[in-house]
């Protein structure tokens, strides 16, 4: 189930030119259960816009490094 989505466009400079990007962030209610294979994640960079993924809990989600639009859509799965 979704539990929230949020947009936002941010600027930044590629190749020396400015360009907007526009980010789009789901959160998600996750339950593992015994039958779940949290292993089944791709966790590698596809050359694409993903640097790969992996499982977290809170505690260790406080000590990453993330951008700030991650950090937004972490905050508001906590509140």
């Amino acid at each position: 189930m979704i539990r929230s989505a949020e947009s936002t466009v941010l600027e930044w400079v590629y190749q020396g030119k400015p360009e907007e990007l526009h980010h789009i962030g789901m959160l998600y209610d996750v339950v593992l259960t015994a039958a779940s294979q949290p292993d089944h994640i791709k966790k590698e960079p596809d050359g694409e816009d993903s640097l790969g993924a992996d499982w977290f809990t809170r505690e260790q989600v406080r000590d990453l490094s993330l951008t700030p639009f991650a950090e937004y859509m972490i905050s508001k799965s906590t509140s």
